[in-house]
């Protein structure tokens, strides 16, 4: 009799129950232990919410505590508190927590004048907002980038930041303060013509927004684009040349992380090929182990290890000669784009010169016409921030940049009288501020 067959019928099913099993009192067959274990993961199932609650509060607690420490001008520790937002979040897979951490956090990081880390940070709140669909936090974070880039002298990067944070956005208070930070990076490039059409959108946008402080910081960059450019030292005809590398020497310092990433690249290439050599070396060190071994262990095990040792190699040799592929690819990446940035900087040179020579915002309209349209825009400027003063929408600091401006710019024009008269409403609201 097969006394172990309990589908048999032959042999009682209590006799065949194994120790480890046992019958509930339905008669089912069942494990104690699995059961007990069902019954703990059941458990803690059941407290998932209470721990995500409990993981909740304390994410809001830790950003409120961060924004208060950053109201109260306590930047480093609001950044910390930030940052463990940002792990607890990691942590809770909260993704729009997570993203909404690290932004403050590198925000936090920007005003503390860590600038590349600051860069680092946003980078990746902006890698997030975009994975998460979050089109306008993606905006914000690139327009984040574009005033980081410029205050790293990275112009190149900064105004394409500031034309991908536009392209995302479409909350219009946020477009306007990118469109004012970009026709300010295309006034410090020298593109006076471009920083024109990009401040008129945002003047545009400040009357629609009813914004009056931005309304008066546009008119003032306005200004600044009718202003002639320092004088430039007369050329001769053979000099052109001259002066277009020079241009694009310049630009291309501006650039120079590209070429640091191009050096970095070809550094790496070479390090995947000393890699691949020191690979070979390692095999035959390992090969020569293992012909030691020949007459002490049996002669298929032997066999075995050289098999394996021969696999190894080629599969790390094969994985330091694809490194060393791909670093040079990055090189020649990083090459090209170096090269592209310089194509492009010599077609703004050229156009640059093509302004001033032939046109633009220097040819078409000579001084007195452009000193008359920066002084125009300047007494709006100045009519609206003294109106905004009385109001209390805004601060007399605002008042008095404006005036500093127009002084300078009756300097330039050689009005003297309009320029101690502007001093003189600047003496008063320095006194009146100080009573």
């Amino acid at each position: 009799m097969r006394g172990s067959q309990v589908w048999g019928g032959n042999v009682s099913s209590a006799a065949c129950v194994h120790p480890l099993m046992a019958r509930d009192p339905e008669g089912n067959l069942v494990s104690p232990k699995l059961r007990a274990d069902q019954q703990e993961v059941d458990s803690l199932y059941a407290q998932l919410p209470t721990h995500a609650e409990e993981g909740k509060q304390e994410l809001d607690r830790l950003f409120a505590s961060g924004h208060e420490r950053r109201d109260a001008g306590q930047t480093a520790e609001a950044r910390e508190r930030f940052v463990a937002a940002y792990l607890l979040a990691r942590e809770l897979t909260f993704g729009s927590g997570e993203a909404e951490a690290l932004t403050l956090a590198a925000t936090c990081t920007l005003e503390l004048g860590e600038l590349p880390l600051g860069v680092e940070q946003m980078e990746g709140s902006r890698k997030l907002h975009a994975k998460l669909g979050n089109t306008e936090a993606e905006a914000e974070a690139q327009c984040n980038l574009g005033i980081a880039h410029a205050a790293l002298g990275d112009l190149q990067r900064a105004q394409h930041a500031y034309r991908q944070s536009l392209r995302l956005a479409r909350h219009q208070p946020l477009r306007l303060t990118t469109l004012c930070h970009l026709g300010t990076l295309l006034l410090r490039r020298g593109r006076a013509g471009e920083a024109q059409q990009v401040l008129a959108q945002a003047l545009a946008l400040a009357l629609a927004l009813g914004d009056v402080a931005s309304e008066v910081r546009v008119l003032q960059r306005l200004a600044a684009t009718y202003c002639p450019p320092p004088p430039q030292p007369r050329r001769r005809t053979g000099e052109a040349a001259e002066a277009a590398e020079a241009a694009v020497a310049a630009e291309a310092a501006e650039a120079g992380g590209a070429a640091v990433e191009a050096a970095e690249a070809a550094e790496a290439a070479e390090r995947g090929a000393a890699d691949a050599e020191k690979v070979a070396t390692e095999a035959e060190a390992l090969a020569g182990e293992v012909r030691q071994l020949h007459g002490k262990i049996p002669q298929d095990s032997v066999r075995d290890l050289e098999e394996a040792v021969a696999e190894v190699a080629a599969a790390e040799a094969a994985a330091a000669v694809v490194a060393a592929a791909e670093a040079a690819e990055a090189a020649e990446a990083a090459e090209a784009e170096l090269e592209a940035e310089a194509a492009e900087a010599e077609a703004e040179a050229e156009a640059h010169d093509d302004d001033r020579c032939e046109g633009g915002a220097w040819g078409e309209q000579d001084e007195a016409q452009s000193a008359s349209a920066a002084l125009r825009c300047l007494q709006r400027a100045e009519w609206l921030a003294g109106q905004a003063m009385e109001d209390g929408s805004a601060e007399a600091s605002l008042l008095m940049q404006v005036l500093r401006q127009r002084r300078a710019q009756h300097l330039a024009m050689g009005d003297a009288d309009m320029a101690r008269e502007c001093e003189q409403r600047i003496d008063t609201l320095v006194t009146e501020r100080s009573e």
